[in-house]
């Protein structure tokens, strides 16, 4: 079996917690309307998902050759790059990336990237 694409499609509701492909943050059981991908590697079936904010920003992730490129670099190098010159992209926590001051260390700035968008009815 070769190295490829196999499908893609949009999970409905998980029925378990996934791990988003390109930040590793939990998505929830019971989320909806995940974006899900299955391609082979190395003759193994791979399974990804993404959360809402990382998949609505997924061609700043990938490294121009459809593969995932590492998150940290990406998030300082295209996102909030109207931050002091001196913040870089330290963590994520819950649904917020969180900027440090390389300056000092106790200086954070927390930006709101939600795991899963609120549905609108």
């Amino acid at each position: 079996m070769s190295n490829g694409w196999i499908e893609s499609n949009v999970v409905k509701k998980t029925r378990k917690d996934h791990q988003c492909a390109y930040c590793s943050r939990t998505i929830p059981k019971g989320s909806p309307n995940i974006p899900h991908w299955k391609y082979s590697m190395d003759g193994e079936i791979q399974n990804s998902y993404a959360c809402h904010w990382c998949d609505e920003h997924s061609e700043h992730l990938n490294d121009g050759h459809d593969e995932i490129a590492d998150f940290a670099d990406c998030v300082d190098e295209y996102f909030y790059f109207e931050l002091p010159e001196d913040y870089r992209f330290y963590k994520t926590d819950g649904d917020y990336l969180v900027f440090r001051d390389n300056d000092n260390d106790s200086v954070d700035v927390r930006i709101f990237a939600p795991i899963i968008q609120k549905e609108v009815k």
